[in-house]
């Protein structure tokens, strides 16, 4: 005799399939015990009702036993926090006709004919007129790389690095589409390919929410393509929560691995054998993937996002060096947030192409600060005539962004007189640049130099932002092109330094990484000089930087000259004045050293190859090349000599770096 037992209870509990037989020597009854939701006998616990079982009341006969005694028997095997009064048992009893017995199942694709035997189609839609037709967009980089990835599949490449998932920084939706057809015509390896394409838009349709956190990453992604393919893709009238509910409702919801999926869509669609399916995955707002595992309390971390790419990952690689999987997928991301594939490269080890990001347009779209004047001279630089624009776009990856950046600041300049009003306001003009660059709060009714703050947003050379929603206190922030000519004026840095620090780079190699750090921090520290500083607390030399609080009010001279006056702890204001200035030779200077450093202590300058003396604390040193003790050095003292160690930090982005290469370098 069978029967099938729930307890429920909400949020915490519930039991499923109770497994009973009846023992005839002494009338008891063994109740198998299976939790719902688990899907592994290994987790089934045994409950033994007696002939006479002692309860909190006392003995109980089999005869007389009630559902609040069972409840209690079963509570008392596997206490939990629910009070055994709260419990509620469901008895199903066990059909003995044949006909009405409910038939396991174990496929995917008889689930999918449950759920849709009585499901309507949707309308199609009537085309949109004005859809813009498909473009001829450059797709050779993309392609190259799918080229790549598909060839390393057949010869058996095992390198994860080998391996390409694409991204495209902008564009989104309508690239993804595109660039699937040019896929579809362009593919060099496989000729007997069936492709699909499907997209999971995860801002509408596809969302994450509460009810996926009870998932693994496996199920929660193998859902959303099973949707996606079974329901979404042959026009069914379901939406994916109600698709989730059924699956969830039934028992069903942990079939739905990404592996099981895959098998089930190339069952589905009777693919004979050598036919190879290719499967094209749009993952669009891939960004809110991260969101949701930012707020995920599960412990341990469900982590979809790393999750996700291992799990299709595993459809680009090869099975070993001598099989071909009949299967391949290709990720393409779609969305507006790469620091989200950035920080998960080292964990997946599978490359990442950044397509159709250009980096340094946009960084000279930030550059404007949003300012009209700033942003209408870059558009004009860009696309001065008509013809230009159509060809400013074809050729993105060839243009000196560079070129385009002194231009305009030339424009701005002359149209504007920014170096003149500058070098006729020169205090006022580094007071500016020191609020701006040190983030220093102000007032809409302070003044700088006799000049209301008010006064300098209307000029237009400033933009005033709140610190905090309710506060009365803002931020300074200058376009970068003004803080360029600011320093033209100023020569706070000399030109060969501004070419360091402001050139945009279409592609920045390690060196101009180390050296962009070590002139910014000449930067901040002369400009500091420039104000009348004396010297700053460790919290105001590098804010935001994680230490204890008896650190940060470590107080430290920048001008060594002036050590030996000395004597008390000046306040943290910056309103000193910046007309008794030091001379240039008391500012601090950059060098890069011959040697490594600490392995010589006797340094000597790139330049002229002269010794560096470093404990005097007027310079700063980019160390030789590969030092594994710090990039950057320089030495500050308060009555002690402490040496600053920084190291740079850079992410190659979209480098491609096969693994051949890195054996190579190694």
């Amino acid at each position: 005799m069978t029967a099938d037992y729930y307890l429920r209870k909400p949020h915490l509990v519930k039991y499923g399939q109770l497994y009973y037989r009846k023992l005839h020597n002494e009338k008891k009854v063994s109740l198998n015990c299976l939790r719902l939701g688990d899907t592994s006998f290994d987790n089934v616990f045994t409950v033994n009702v007696l002939g006479v079982d002692t309860l909190v009341e006392g003995n109980v006969e089999y005869a007389k036993l009630k559902i609040s005694d069972l409840n209690l028997l079963i509570w008392k095997s596997k206490p939990s926090k629910v009070n055994s009064g709260d419990l509620e048992l469901w008895k199903v009893n066990i059909t003995e006709e044949e006909e009405y017995k409910l038939e396991d199942v174990n496929e995917i694709e008889e689930i999918i004919k449950e759920i849709t035997k009585d499901a309507l189609k949707c309308i199609p839609c009537f085309p949109n007129e004005l859809e813009m037709p498909l473009q001829q967009r450059k797709f050779e980089q993309a392609m190259l790389k799918v080229n790549e990835s598909v060839k390393n599949n057949v010869n058996g490449v095992m390198g994860k690095t080998n391996y390409w998932c694409l991204v495209s920084g902008i564009g989104k939706t309508r690239f993804g589409r595109d660039f699937y057809y040019h896929v579809n015509d362009h593919l060099e390896e496989w000729s007997n390919v069936h492709f699909e394409y499907l997209c999971m838009d995860f801002g509408n349709g596809f969302k994450l929410d509460e009810i996926d956190y009870k998932l693994s990453a496996s199920v929660i992604i193998g859902l959303r393509i099973a949707y996606a393919f079974f329901i979404e893709k042959q026009q069914y009238d379901i939406k994916f929560r109600e698709f989730r509910l059924y699956l969830d409702l039934h028992l069903y919801i942990d079939l739905f691995d990404v592996n099981t999926v895959m098998s089930s869509c190339r069952k589905f669609l009777k693919l004979p054998k050598g036919k190879q399916f290719f499967l094209y995955l749009q993952i669009d707002e891939f960004r809110l993937i991260d969101d949701w595992d930012r707020k995920d309390e599960s412990d341990p971390k469900i982590e979809l996002f790393k999750n996700m790419i291992s799990d299709l990952a595993m459809y680009i690689f090869p099975s070993s060096q001598n099989t071909i999987s009949s299967t391949f997928v290709l990720p393409f991301l779609s969305g507006t947030a790469p620091y989200v594939i950035i920080k998960q490269k080292d964990a997946s080890k599978i490359s990442f192409e950044f397509w159709k990001l250009c980096a340094p347009l946009l960084q000279l779209l930030l550059d404007t600060g949003g300012l009209p004047r700033a942003h209408e001279q870059l558009l004009r630089q860009c696309f001065w005539s008509k013809d230009k624009k159509i060809e400013f776009f074809e050729k993105l990856e060839d243009q000196d962004f560079n070129d385009i950046f002194g231009r305009v600041k030339f424009e701005l300049d002359k149209k504007y007189n920014i170096k003149y009003h500058v070098l006729e306001n020169k205090e006022l003009a580094t007071k500016i640049l020191y609020y701006c660059i040190e983030g220093i709060p102000i007032k809409h009714t302070d003044y700088l130099e006799d000049t209301k703050i008010n006064d300098l947003e209307r000029d237009g050379r400033i933009i005033l932002s709140k610190c905090d929603k309710g506060s009365d206190s803002f931020l300074m922030y200058m376009p970068f092109f003004f803080i360029c000519l600011y320093n033209d004026a100023l020569r706070i840095v000399d030109a060969e330094l501004t070419d360091n620090i402001f050139r945009i780079y279409n592609h920045m190699f390690w060196q101009q990484w180390e050296l962009f750090v070590l002139h910014h921090e000449a930067f901040r520290t002369n400009l500091a000089i420039k104000m009348g500083n004396s010297g700053m607390r460790l919290d105001e030399l590098y804010p935001g930087a994680c230490t204890e609080e008896a650190y940060s009010e470590i107080y430290l001279p920048i001008q060594m000259n002036l050590l030996r006056n000395y004597a008390s702890k000046p306040s943290k204001s910056a309103s000193k004045s910046a007309s008794n200035l030091p001379s240039a030779h008391h500012w601090l200077r950059v060098c890069e050293a011959n040697e490594q450093f600490p392995n010589s202590k006797a340094l000597t300058n790139k330049r002229d190859n002269k010794l560096i003396d470093l404990e005097i604390g007027e310079v700063v040193v980019l160390n030789a090349a590969s030092a594994r003790f710090a990039d950057i050095i320089l030495v500050r003292e308060n009555g002690t000599k402490i040496l600053f160690m920084i190291r740079c930090k850079w992410d190659y982005g979209s480098k491609n770096m096969t693994e051949e290469m890195s054996m190579k370098k190694t």
